[in-house]
């Protein structure tokens, strides 16, 4: 009895001690419970208060069309950014007032790498130290298309910076706005960045000035003015007389559109190399340094940009530009509809400068000799910049003309980067080892006197005259190197190993290159290597006495063929009984016995003439007769004869 009462007791204690637990372990449990809500509810109201302070802040500025706009419009800051029959006017609306406000123009949209997102890129095109929650911004602007095509952005009020997108839907063309992590700011204007591709000059058509400039993608800009006086003269300065002159940079702001095609923007920079004022006078030359005419006084720029309407160009600006539009057809000035170029405009002084676009070659170099059995093997012309690449060879003589023209992208100079320009051109020839280069600018004594200055430096700008000698290999390289208009111009004669042309021929076929301005495809074609008929069956060495006609139409060389023996050729110095005493300068010229021959003159023949500098054009064909006219002259000459005998082309070699 007392074990089953022992044993009932026991389980009834047993439940009371389970109840016991069980009871603590609810209380446990519910504290717990009460614990993790109220940390739930703690997140739930940080996280609900972060999403109400970051819709907060993205509703910060609310985006309408005008006509949406929920109140009055009677006190705004206004932005014009494009106006014409398809612009409407967007409202910028801060429900509390944001700082540093931006608004781009979206340039581009590109796909991140190793990812689907977007990457956004945009240029500002306005920006506010702060958007004020009782002044909107309206923006007038045209929407192209679809596709996201505005930006804007703001500081929050932790200071993090917010983005947004703008467009238009696709669905029911309303405004559409996007929040982005970010929109990448590209320093460079789209508008600076076009006018990159033209040159600006401000001239007036006659006169020795000129004030030149260059605008780059990020606003900077630089440029020269001059102004030649050769009749003002005095002591140090007789033979070259008086120039104005400065060398200019500055930067530009933002540009604004004010119209369609028309933009302002202020100067903020105008800097000068050499302060205005200062005289030196050197080479006879006096220079005085002076400002930049046509922006001395300019606070800001108005720019006309391509098909701007022309009717809207004020008077002051065409007076300075006209001869630009004029039309020899109608003997007067034919306005076009729309701007044809870049212009800028100068309000404060009334100057107009008109610009050309660097992107389209304007300039061939071109060979006025005509060596007999001259090929062309390449032929190629970019019709979209007229930039060509030739290539000529002559197997006969052996050697090969390539002539090319490129746009220069790096806006090398022979003043500032001789050595990356000449590698650069050389490097067109497969050449990359430019150790054995030697240049003469067109200031050199050298290059003036033995090359006569013959290419032709009408354009004054660059000209370099470069010399590359492969030791090894006993190829030559003579060229011929212009800048003008942005673009190189690279002119090269490759002498074989074996040429019959070594030495001053080579400079002489040099000295036939000119520049000419391209005004024709045909021209094109036309101008750059020309060969006389016939090929080359014997060359003789001779002493020219004279010149005969038996017509007046058909010309002979009176000559009394020699031979030239270099120092060392121990078989010919045999033959004419010569020792070293005999020789001059390492060579002798023997065999002058005064038998004479004539020699007929083909019609296309070329000649270089060494010692005559007054003759303007020695290379080209008969200006030799005027030469040899009054029969008085002797010259030897290298005679070059076709396979009727007649001489086609020939040279005087250079002897000391």
């Amino acid at each position: 009895m007392k074990k089953r009462l022992f044993l009932i007791l026991t389980i009834v204690l047993l439940c009371l001690g389970l109840c016991a637990c069980s009871k603590t372990s609810s209380k446990n449990d519910k504290d717990d419970l009460e614990e993790t809500e109220e940390e739930d509810s703690s997140s739930k109201k940080k996280n609900k208060k972060k999403k109400d302070k970051d819709k907060e802040d993205g509703d910060a500025v609310k985006v309408y069309f005008e006509s949406d706009y929920p109140e009055d419009l009677d006190d705004y800051e206004e932005f014009i950014l494009e106006e014409d029959d398809q612009s409407v006017n967007i409202v910028y609306a801060a429900s509390k007032s944001v700082k540093n406000f931006s608004f781009y123009d979206i340039s581009s949209i590109d796909t991140k790498e190793d990812s689907d997102d977007f990457e956004y890129t945009g240029y500002e095109i306005y920006s506010a130290d702060k958007l004020s929650s009782k002044k909107p911004l309206v923006v007038t602007l045209v929407f192209h298309g679809d596709m996201p095509e505005y930006g804007f952005s703001y500081d929050d009020s932790d200071g993090n910076r917010q983005y947004f997108l703008i467009g238009l839907s696709g669905k029911d063309g309303s405004l559409k706005t996007t929040s982005i992590p970010e929109i990448v700011i590209s320093e460079e204007s789209p508008l600076f960045a076009d006018m990159e591709n033209y040159q600006f000059y401000f001239m007036s058509g006659a006169g020795g000035w000129e004030t030149n400039m260059r605008v780059y993608a990020d606003g900077s800009f630089d440029g020269t003015y001059y102004d030649y006086d050769m009749g003002d003269t005095g002591p140090g300065y007789e033979e070259n007389g008086t120039v104005y002159w400065c060398d200019f940079n500055g930067r530009l702001g933002n540009p604004v559109e004010t119209d369609l095609n028309c933009y302002e923007a202020d100067i903020i920079e105008l800097n000068y190399d050499v302060e205005p004022g200062k005289e030196v006078i050197e080479d006879g030359e006096r220079k005085i340094y002076t400002g930049a005419y046509g922006l001395e006084n300019a606070q800001k720029l108005t720019i006309y940009a391509p098909e701007m309407n022309t009717s809207l160009l004020p008077e002051d600006y065409l007076s300075w530009v006209y001869w630009e539009f004029y039309d020899p057809d109608l003997g007067d000035m034919a306005l076009p509809v729309e701007m044809p170029f870049y212009g800028l405009f100068n309000a404060e002084d009334g100057c107009g400068f008109y610009s050309e676009s660097l992107l389209v070659n304007r300039i061939v170099l071109s060979n006025t000799v005509k060596l007999p059995g001259t090929e062309n093997i390449t032929d190629n012309y970019d019709y979209l910049d007229q930039t060509y690449e030739i290539k000529d060879r002559n197997e006969e003589l052996g050697f090969t003309i390539y002539n090319t023209s490129f746009f220069n992208e790096e806006h090398l100079s022979l003043d500032d980067n001789p050595d990356e320009l000449v590698e650069l051109c050389f490097s067109k020839l497969g050449i990359t080892d430019t150790e054995n280069i030697y240049t003469f600018d067109k200031e050199d004594g050298e290059y003036t006197s033995s090359m006569y200055n013959l290419v032709h430096i009408d354009f004054g700008k660059d000209c370099l005259y470069s010399i590359y000698t492969d030791m090894d290999s006993g190829v030559d390289y003579e060229a011929r190197i212009y800048v003008a208009n942005n673009f190189i111009y690279f002119y090269a004669i490759i002498m074989d190993e074996d040429s019959i042309l070594q030495g001053e021929a080579e400079s002489f076929i040099l000295a036939g290159v000119q520049v000419f301005g391209i005004y024709s495809q045909d021209h094109y074609k036309s101008g750059i290597m020309d060969s006389p008929e016939g090929s080359i069956s014997d060359t003789i060495l001779a002493n020219v006495q004279s010149k005969t006609s038996t017509d007046g139409k058909t010309y002979y060389f009176v000559a009394d063929e020699v031979e030239w023996v270099s120092s060392g050729d121990e078989e010919a110095m045999k033959k004419y009984g010569l020792t070293e005493d005999d020789m001059f300068d390492d060579y002798a010229i023997v065999g002058q016995d005064g038998k004479t021959r004539d020699y007929k003159i083909a019609d296309s023949a070329t000649f270089f003439l060494q010692y005559e500098p007054g003759l303007k054009n020695p290379y080209m064909g008969y200006s030799i007769m005027d030469y040899l006219n009054d029969g008085s002259k002797e010259i030897m000459m290298k005679l070059y004869l076709n396979e009727d005998g007649e001489v086609i082309f020939g040279y005087e070699p250079y002897t000391p």
